[in-house]
This record gives C-alpha cells, structure tokens and sequence, in this order.
C-alpha cells in the first residue's frame, strides 16, 4: 500500500521561496509517482482560493491571511489541526515543513494522538538553536528570557516527531548538539529540476537579455532570493563597491523583503544610492519563476550569513553559472572550492570582491566552473535522483 501524506506547511504558492518551491516540487513528483498527498497551508492572500487542485494535488488554505505576527501563527496552528482531525482517514503521514514552530509543534502532539507518523524538515542552521531574534530594527537581537523558553518547550516536542530531515550536515550535527535521537535524523537534500533549470545557448542567452532589458554588452553576477539580513546582499554590495573597475559588469539582485519581518530591502536600495553605485546595480521585483535572469546571466553571488541548502544555489548551478558563495551551512556540502565553486569566509567583503574580479576577467574559469556545477547538481540533486529516497523514508515509517 502506497503510503498517503498531508504537505503541512504555512507558506505555499504562489508564494515564492525555497520551502515553498521545494514543498511543490516534492508534492507534483510524489503526486505523479502514483502516491496520493495534498497539502494544508495559510491562505496568505484573500484573493486565493480555499480549496484548489493544483498541479493534480488538492490545497486547502486556512485563515488568517496576511504576513507576520504570533498570533497569526497560532491561529493557522489551531486550524491546521482541526482540519488534520477532520481528514484523519485521509492520509498516513504528515510532512511538516516548518516544524520549529507552534504548527509543528502542535502537529506533532496531535499525530501522537491520530497515530500517525510525522516527518518535519529541519531548513535553516541556527533553526533549533535560536541565538538571535532578527528583524530589520535589529537583525542581530539577541531572543528573550520567553522566546528561548519556548523555543526549548518547541525542542523537547520536536524529539517526539518519527523522522526529521536534515537539509545538510550542518543542521544534521547542530541538531545531534542539542540532544536529538541520531536514529531519527536522515539527511535528504533539498531538489532541483535540472530539465527546467538548464544552461542557454549564446543565441538563448542574449534573447533572454533584449527581453528582461539586460544589459546584453556586460558580464551579468545575479542574486536571486529574499532580501533579509542572514542573505548577506549588504556584504556583497560592500564588495561590489571595492572592484576595481565596474564599467563591463552589472550587478542584478532579483527578490524582495516585502514578506519579511526582517527585510533589509529598504536599506539596501539606501545603500546602492549613498555609494552611488545605481549605473551597476539594478533590483528586479519578487519573481514568480526566476529561470529567465538565471539563465541571462554569467554569475551567480550568494553571500549569505546562514543557511540550510539554498534553493537560489541548486538552481543557479543547475543552470550551469559558475558560483561564488559563503563557506557556510549546505553551501560546503554542494561546492568543492575551485571545481563546482568559489567558497568564501562569511562577511569577507575583500575576498568577495577578489572572487568577482577575477571570473570577471576570465571567462574560461566562468565556463569550467559552470560545466562543473551543472553535471554535480544534474547527478545528485534532480528531483528524479532523490525522489525514491523520500519513497523509501516514507514506506520505512509504515512498514516499520
């Protein structure tokens, strides 16, 4: 008997970011794998429908709508679990996708009680330790005396749950740190579709340009996510503004803070201006699909101060970009320094800086690197590769 799983997970699409594209990835793959699934989420917006099929998989949105806020939290964890109660006949395992959370919390205690199995992702480094509350007044605050005893009360729940996925070796050892059963821990990396995000053609490539009104004379270096402070674009502007000579570059940074409680975006656009760096920076709205500037562009940049596995760098290397990026988190797990990559240490604006000179320069190493990245990513993380891996956790959970 195919095992039958609830998708739990606050944010989903149209919403864009990494738990969310991944969520739906897994979700049409198991779906068209023949495993029945749907998904329970927030119904961010009003204009969304409550209950749609969407890539041949139901989604059932829950109020409140709207971003941020605790009690918009508790309130979706209050419905999510009454509506996991009314479709207790229909599944068998819950797959929770924001797990050090209220949601995930509860999630876990009421399955104790429906008897059935729960798998949580574990996303981010730092997500089980919480040492810093950020947000954009103070990205580096340090959680108060109540967040970190809730934060040990989440913990202590989140031990209970069958199986937790590990993004990289980093969260697999933080969470080992903080006392977790290591026979419940199994690391499964985040997937890419290698079909979709794939290289251009020279030809491509400067179509791509003419239609995005991207400069086609200049060496494009891309940043693609959420503009937050653990993304580190403030580094990477630190650095853009030390190359010694811009003028045949352009730096694009794709993305948005909007949703954010920590959006560094009105800053960042503060800074550009203050450095008077506007000729070689430009800012791209939030996109629902970010193929076209990956495929448009020469470079890919990811700073970040903290991480999982970054989404954005699955698919920027399976578009075959050659990569510079933090020495952080899943980044060390995916890029072999020199090979598949450039690493660099976190907050080294200089190195950075030295790091984009020198592919800007040399377009061999731009396409070595690229070639390099494409085929790691292409044999290890293509949803085809790693979809019988969650087939095989999902059916050791049934069959014991």
């Amino acid at each position: 008997m195919n095992p039958r799983i609830c998708m739990l997970i606050e944010r989903y699409w149209p919403l864009v970011g990494g738990s969310e594209i991944q969520c739906r990835l897994l979700t049409k793959a198991l779906s068209q794998a023949g495993l029945p699934v749907f998904v329970i989420t927030r119904r961010i917006h009003r204009s969304l429908p409550v209950d749609e099929i969407m890539d041949g998989v139901r989604i059932i949105r829950l109020p409140p709508s709207g971003f941020g806020r605790i009690w918009k939290e508790l309130f979706f964890a209050l419905n999510a679990a009454r509506t996991l109660i009314r479709h207790r006949h229909e599944y068998d395992i819950i797959h929770l996708h924001s797990g050090t959370s209220f949601t995930g919390a509860l999630t876990i205690m009421l399955a104790k009680v429906l008897r059935k199995k729960t798998v949580v992702k574990i996303a981010t480094a730092g997500d089980i330790a919480k040492q810093r509350i950020e947000t954009t007044d103070n990205p580096l605050g340090r959680p108060s005396g109540m967040h970190r005893s809730i934060n040990r009360a989440i913990n202590i729940i989140l031990k209970r749950a069958d199986r937790i996925v590990c993004l990289s070796q980093e969260i697999e050892r933080e969470l080992k740190q903080h006392g977790f059963p290591p026979k419940k821990l199994v690391i499964l990396p985040n997937v890419v579709d290698t079909a979709t995000f794939a290289p251009a053609s020279l030809a491509e490539k400067q179509a791509l340009r003419q239609q995005l009104n991207i400069h086609s004379e200049k060496t494009i270096f891309l940043f693609t996510g959420r503009f937050i402070h653990r993304k580190g674009i403030d580094v990477m502007l630190q650095a853009w503004k030390q190359l010694p000579d811009r003028s045949s570059a352009h730096l694009v940074l794709v993305g948005s803070g909007s949703t954010s409680l920590d959006s560094m975006e009105s800053r960042l656009r503060e800074a550009v201006r203050n450095d008077k760096l506007n000729d070689s920076v430009g800012f791209v709205p939030e996109q629902p699909s970010v193929v076209d500037y990956l495929r448009a562009a020469d470079v890919f940049v990811f700073s970040s101060r903290r991480e999982g596995l970054s989404n954005a760098l699955l698919e920027a290397m399976s578009t075959g970009l050659p990569v510079i990026a933090t020495a952080i988190g899943g980044n060390t797990d995916i890029i072999q320094d020199g090979r598949t990559g450039l690493l660099v240490p976190s907050e080294d604006a200089t190195l950075l800086a030295r790091r984009m000179t020198d592919l800007l320069s040399n377009e061999e190493q731009r396409r070595t690197l690229g070639a390099n990245s494409r085929r790691f990513i292409r044999d290890h993380y293509d949803i085809d590769v790693l979809l019988p891996k969650f087939q095989q956790l999902y059916a050791s959970l049934i069959n014991g």
